[in-house]
């Protein structure tokens, strides 16, 4: 299937593809999104912000997470929190600031993030993540969605119910990572507990976890039923994945287009972050680079060096070498 024909309704908003990526913390930032929107991604989540936070204009600025991307037409904040007054206070600061459409973070598996009740301890209590999502809803004139776990470990899988509750609290639709927070990324995703939250949610369910390829999202939509796919770690270093996923078919760019695309990358992260931070944020990509390639780990040495463009550059001539072959 060609995901460029799909589409998922996100308020006065036609999401084409329907295809995402996922919020990830330090990745999902402007000049990423931007690389997975030029690649045909539908929406792509900011990473996310601490509801509180935004109510702090000082600290948004510093920040800067959620500028609206190059070519971003529908700029998607996904916030956390750990009670609904904070949420509603948060996701009104966030719509001052130009988001149109608000996320709801009731799945992080952080021990940072859990430990102060937010992300994946609130999406245990399904009566108080639907109340999280109602006061959310309330607050704002745009689009609310949630994104959620499928429990808080084997005994307490409530993914089922959770979606119910935030649909009947008023979320445009809910994604589901049906892994439970005590296997964080381990293990596999359970589809099957995907398809029994589709068939059970009268609004969009958006499925994310075990995709990396266009094979693997066709399954997923075939298996589950699932409005959409939403794409996390398998883009970092490959955001092509999206064009992959639009065309219908998996195929890999060229070495001078990866050469061209992590050009781009460099050039916006820099004009984004300043060269120090900018290059910083860079090297998680370009670890991912040539994977698979012959002399990849001493490229990834090399990659966790560079410190200035010019280095980068450099290195992106190496590997563009190493991809195209003898």
């Amino acid at each position: 299937m060609r995901f460029a024909d799909t589409a998922v309704r996100l308020g006065p908003f036609e999401i084409s593809p329907a295809t995402l990526l996922a919020p990830m913390a330090a990745v999902s930032v402007p000049p990423f999104r931007a690389a997975c929107l030029a690649q045909r991604c539908g929406l792509a989540t900011t990473e996310m912000v601490a509801a509180k936070q935004l109510t702090v204009r000082r600290a948004w600025r510093k920040k800067k997470p959620f500028e609206r991307a190059a070519g971003e037409r529908v700029l998607h904040v996904q916030i956390f929190g750990n009670a609904p007054e904070i949420l509603a206070e948060g996701a009104r600061a966030a719509v001052d600031f130009g988001a149109d459409a608000i996320d709801i973070n009731l799945g992080c598996p952080a021990r940072k993030v859990v430990g102060s009740g937010s992300g994946a301890a609130l999406g245990r209590d399904p009566a108080a993540a639907a109340r999280a999502v109602a006061a959310v809803v309330a607050a704002v004139r745009v689009p609310v969605t949630a994104k959620i776990r499928a429990g808080w470990d084997e005994s307490s899988v409530n993914a089922v119910e959770a979606a119910r509750a935030i649909a009947d609290a008023g979320a445009a639709w809910i994604t589901l990572h049906p892994r439970t927070r005590a296997q964080m990324f381990g293990g596999g995703a359970d589809w099957s507990l995907l398809a029994r939250v589709v068939e059970a949610t009268p609004i969009p369910v958006i499925g994310n976890g075990d995709v990396r390829s266009h094979a693997d999202a066709e399954r997923m939509i075939r298996r589950t039923g699932c409005a959409g796919v939403m794409v996390g770690r398998a883009t970092i270093g490959r955001p092509w994945i999206f064009r992959a996923l639009a065309d219908g078919r998996d195929e890999e760019p060229s070495a001078d287009e990866r050469f061209e695309i992590f050009r781009a990358y460099v050039e916006a992260y820099v004009a984004w972050a300043g060269p120090e931070r900018g290059i910083r944020e860079l090297r998680k990509h370009l670890l991912r680079l040539v994977r698979g390639v012959r002399g990849a780990a001493a490229f990834r040495v090399d990659a966790q060096r560079v410190a200035t463009p010019a280095d980068v550059t450099r290195l992106l001539e190496r590997a563009r070498d190493a991809l195209a072959g003898p």
